[in-house]
């Protein structure tokens, strides 16, 4: 395997400012990756709220129908003992 050696002094300060750079880069794209995740994950612990909100709500709604069909009933069954009423 070839040994290189750096020709200048300049190339080297340039290669570790360039490396400085490449790592800050690094930094800040890893600090918005992981703001990113957070939200991601307040997103879905939101999603999963409001989908047991929406199955409470839709099972308050199928009780609802249930007793205003029990009602409806009953109610015409009064109509009707009414109107054969002598």
């Amino acid at each position: 395997m070839p040994h290189y050696r750096w020709r200048s002094t300049a190339n080297l300060a340039r290669l570790e400012k360039d490396l400085a750079a490449a790592r800050m880069t690094v930094i800040v794209l890893r600090q918005e990756l992981e703001t990113r995740e957070g939200a991601v994950r307040r997103l879905e612990l939101t999603l999963v709220q409001r989908h047991r909100t929406i199955d409470n709500l839709n099972g308050t709604i199928e009780r609802l129908r249930a007793v205003n069909q029990r009602l409806d009933a009953e109610n015409e069954h009064l109509c009707e003992m009414v109107r054969l009423s002598p």
